[in-house]
């Protein structure tokens, strides 16, 4: 775990839609490295994602990238700070390109 820690993270600050068993969350992702992601829930919703969805796969497109990308992943920890509930993925593997998605 400490090894993930040590990963770069990219800041990226961009709005999504994150999928959980057939749910949609509005997220903005907060931070990305090659191993997972860091999100906070920004809409009313946020009830909709809680600690009972730990383990859960769980996926999201990000259209800011050329080619858009689709990411897969675990949700490993769910918490509140400063009021805002936030969410962190595991990836699974790495992104997958969806070839013609506009950006």
């Amino acid at each position: 775990m400490a090894e993930r820690r040590e990963l770069p993270r990219v800041p990226v600050e961009k709005d999504c839609l994150l999928s959980i068993e057939g749910r949609q969350v509005r997220l903005r992702i907060e931070n990305l490295s090659d191993k997972g992601g860091l999100f906070r829930i920004i809409d009313e919703a946020s009830s909709s994602v809680s600690a009972a969805d730990l383990g859960l796969e769980a996926t999201f497109v990000l259209s800011s990238t050329t080619p858009t990308r689709r990411y897969t992943g675990e949700i490993i920890r769910f918490y509140y700070a400063q009021g805002t509930c936030h969410v962190a993925l595991r990836f699974w593997k790495k992104y997958q390109e969806i070839p013609g998605a506009e950006g």
